[in-house]
């Protein structure tokens, strides 16, 4: 039952906020801005852009440390370049949070291989 009340209420989210933006719903998807990039030298950071990631799996991940839902997702965060052996995969980390936290977030759930 709580399955399901989380999946309406996201369900209603997404609907309540597609029309809140529907001169952009449908749109391509603007550009990447970032503060920083952890884990992309410094060459490639310019290239960095939706058109660079076509053809690759994105897997976009919002995080804030300390949040108990976090770290409950870190240990199946670890799962998935397992799951996608073989296919080009990118993560995405959207965070407020400082780089040495995010650093310590990544070392603490083992996720050496997130890009």
């Amino acid at each position: 039952m709580r399955r399901f009340a989380v999946a309406a209420s996201l369900f209603c989210g997404v609907l309540f906020a597609a029309g809140k933006y529907p001169d952009i719903v449908g749109k391509p998807a603007p550009e990447l801005l970032s503060a920083k990039w952890l884990n992309v030298p410094k060459h490639k950071q310019k290239k960095m852009s939706l058109k660079a990631l076509r053809g690759r799996v994105v897997i976009l991940v919002f995080l804030r440390e300390g949040s108990e839902a976090c770290d409950k997702a870190g240990p199946r965060l670890a799962t998935i370049p397992e799951r996608f052996r073989g296919k080009p995969l990118t993560f995405i980390i959207v965070t407020r949070d400082r780089e040495g936290e995010i650093k310590r977030y990544l070392k603490r759930h083992k996720l050496t291989s997130v890009p």
